[in-house]
């Protein structure tokens, strides 16, 4: 069951190369949040209230390597982005489009998503202000290579 995620928690984004980056390079930021329209511009991200541990977020993001693996994708996971609710919540476009995070608990309770707050018609000017704005808001890295 969807629970309300406080503006006080912190959320973490797993990097995957070769998407977005790679291992102790740099990353390729328009990929690392890309809101993208088939997935309703919507982006993963690991609540850490039910991933405390930076260990924990790890944890999860060895998981989704190895399945994607499983089902034939080239992806090696090497880390995490951690960054504030409350941060994302507020950041704002000129015309005052923002983003939403939600608690999306069907791939287990860890799991949000970023999205676009759709009480307004979004213009792309609205989507490059707030993706540009985003990246600010997760500078907190911890790298991490699966065993």
């Amino acid at each position: 069951m969807p629970e309300n995620i406080p503006d006080l928690d912190d959320i973490s984004r797993h990097l995957f190369a070769p998407a977005m980056g790679s291992p102790g390079g740099e990353l390729i930021w328009v990929n690392v949040f890309m809101f993208k329209t088939e997935r309703n511009f919507r982006e993963s991200v690991v609540w850490r209230k039910y991933a405390p541990m930076i260990a924990d977020v790890h944890r999860h993001g060895c998981a989704k390597q190895d399945n994607d693996r499983r089902n034939g994708k080239d992806c090696t996971y090497f880390g995490a982005l951690t960054g504030s609710v409350h941060e994302v919540r507020n950041i704002r476009s000129k015309s005052g489009a923002r983003f939403q995070v939600l608690h999306v608990p069907d791939e287990g309770n860890h799991h949000a998503e970023i999205s676009y707050l759709q009480d307004r018609v979004l213009t792309k000017n609205d989507k490059a202000e707030l993706k540009g704005e985003i990246k600010k808001r997760f500078q907190a890295r911890s790298d991490h290579t699966c065993p």
